[in-house]
């Protein structure tokens, strides 16, 4: 989308130029802010590598992403925890 103030080819080339030397370098402006037609295998090029960027992304980037940040849960020996809480494992002994 062009700005209000901006003029296009058929603007700049209706314009009463002053001389031919201002003309060649109106248009060597404009010839640099357009961007050449791009080929259709140029396109395809495009999508092909869009597309395996994402591809690697999700397919091998998220998994081992997911490995390496998870936590792992080990399971808690409650049965010794509990000898210990109830004072089972160790007893002392007082001698008299």
């Amino acid at each position: 989308m062009m700005a209000d103030n901006a003029m296009d080819d058929t603007e700049i080339a209706s314009e009463p130029q002053a001389s031919s030397n201002t003309n060649a370098v109106n248009k060597v402006a404009l010839a640099k802010n357009k961007t050449p037609p791009e080929s259709a295998e140029g396109v395809a090029t495009r999508r092909w590598i869009l597309f395996s960027f994402w591809a690697v992304a999700l397919f091998l980037g998220l998994p081992v992403w997911l490995w390496t940040t998870s936590v792992p849960r080990s399971s808690l020996p409650l049965q010794s925890m509990n000898q210990w809480a109830e004072g089972q494992v160790c007893t002392t002994h007082w001698e008299t």
